[in-house]
């Protein structure tokens, strides 16, 4: 069994404040949203093996609170450069190539990429998930090269109230 857990990063502060979309980071809101977050997680006992993380300043701080807020250690981070601007199908390819020995892995990206993976499991599809938000999804195979193809149930679709 493999267990996927797609993340849209935590609020972040508006373009203008920056020099470049990159360098983003969190608002208070943001962090507000991410601890109610990882309080639905801790409530559902679930415990990453693995964080695939966007290179953006955003996605960094929203996995390094994630990390901290479960009580995983720090270096199950791993900072994949191409989710920032990766379409779907480049997701896919990148999670098919996971370690079979990992079971859990959360992936802490960006709209409209994170919306259109869940989406290409969700019925009915959504909109648009908003930051913080969390589709968790299990699938029933032991290979990540086989999950898209697999047998799945969606575990939750959560969204925070701040």
């Amino acid at each position: 069994m493999k267990h996927l857990c797609l993340i849209r990063h935590a609020e972040a502060s508006t373009h203008k404040a920056y020099t470049t979309d990159h360098e983003r980071k969190l608002t208070k809101r943001g962090i507000k949203q991410l601890h109610q977050l990882i309080d639905f997680l801790n409530s559902q006992a679930f415990k990453p093996e693995l964080i695939v993380s966007s290179s953006a300043v955003r996605a960094k701080e929203t996995s390094e609170i994630l990390v901290s807020g479960l009580g995983s250690a720090k270096d199950i981070i791993h900072i994949e450069p191409i989710i920032y601007s990766a379409d779907d199908g480049a997701l896919m390819k990148l999670l098919t190539q996971l370690p079979d020995h990992l079971h859990s892995v959360v992936i802490v990206g960006h709209n409209p990429t994170i919306t259109d993976v869940a989406n290409r499991f969700l019925q009915p599809a959504i909109h648009w998930l908003p930051t913080s938000s969390v589709t968790g999804i299990s699938f029933e195979t032991e290979r990540w090269q086989a999950f898209p193809h697999s047998a799945y149930s969606i575990k939750w679709l959560w969204f925070p109230t701040v």
